[in-house]
């Protein structure tokens, strides 16, 4: 007679029958036992059991908040709220600051990523593909990435070079979405940048081309996030 660790009642285990038997666990929640390999005292983890691990969390996000994250249950209702497309988005914790998203389709992992920004109650979530060792992002909240919608942009501007110079002047580059760099948007971009909080919050630019008058370029940022500096 042996008694269980929780300290409830002992069980009888009886000749042939071991601890594992009396779980009866189903199969697919059993775990095999293996001898373990020590190298230097570290144990060896094959990397064929790495890469077949790591397909089994594709297709994968990563997620962190630039603030305080919500709780595992709000982000995973508002994941399945925004992005719900061909099935359930799985979500869950990796760490205390990062979030994987596993979506039904590489197509819908795509169109999450390359959909941006996304916000939930104004936190801003940076967003990234899944790769072996992912570690958190160390994030200065005194500068961030924001995205910031340009209108009345003339069309000639609108090509990538065109795009820098002008929104060079807010911060510091980091992408433009998918219908600015597809141009499907006449006068109009949205690109995003590293904003700086010592700095001055640009609303209008002014630009004067070679042989043409002054003209100006209005500035939107969205979802401008609650910094202590600004």
């Amino acid at each position: 007679m042996k008694a269980v660790a929780d300290g409830s009642s002992p069980v009888a285990v009886g000749e042939g029958r071991s601890w594992a038997s009396l779980f009866g666990a189903a199969e697919d929640n059993k775990l095999e036992y293996f001898e373990p390999e020590l190298v230097n005292g570290s144990l060896r983890i094959p990397k064929s059991v790495m890469e077949e691990g790591a397909k089994q969390v594709e297709p994968t996000l990563v997620g962190q908040f630039l603030r305080a994250p919500p709780s595992i249950a709000s982000i995973r209702s508002w994941a399945n709220l925004l992005w719900v497309r061909d099935g359930e988005i799985r979500v869950s914790e990796f760490d205390d600051r990062l979030f994987l998203f596993q979506f039904p389709s590489e197509a819908v992992s795509r169109w999450v990523f390359e959909g941006g920004p996304w916000h939930y109650r104004n936190n801003m979530i940076c967003l990234r593909k899944w790769v072996p060792g992912i570690q958190a992002l160390t994030i200065d909240n005194s500068a961030v990435p924001i995205w910031v919608k340009l209108s009345g942009l003339p069309a000639e501007l609108s090509s990538k070079e065109g795009l820098g110079r002008v929104a060079s002047l807010i911060g510091s580059l980091l992408c433009m979405d998918q219908p600015t760099r597809f141009r499907q948007r006449v006068g109009i971009a949205k690109v995003c940048v590293e904003l700086n909080a010592k700095k001055p919050q640009v609303n209008r630019i002014s630009i004067t081309p070679d042989g043409m008058d002054e003209m100006f370029i209005q500035v939107e940022y969205c979802h401008l996030p609650y910094l202590s500096i600004l």
